[in-house]
């Protein structure tokens, strides 16, 4: 059974309870801010190289697995 406490507007549960708090403590926190924006452009940015060196080094191999498995099912439906 869960515990219950009361608050003025209500009865919260500990687990609500406990959630809220972490949820003010993500927002207050002061790494979440603007400040991260030019390293969240750059983990962008190295992520589309990252995945464009991957298509260039198995390019043969990505269009043969996709021709295969979904247009050779698409073709066997009819």
């Amino acid at each position: 059974m869960k515990k219950v406490i009361t608050l003025s507007k209500g009865k919260i549960n500990l687990f609500g309870l406990k959630m809220y708090q972490k949820g003010r403590a993500f927002l207050a926190d002061r790494r979440g801010g603007a400040g991260d924006t030019p390293n969240y452009v750059f983990n962008v940015f190295i992520g589309l190289l990252l995945a464009i060196a991957v298509y260039l080094l198995f390019k043969e191999q990505i269009n043969t697995f996709i021709t295969n498995t979904i247009f050779g099912k698409m073709n066997t439906l009819s």
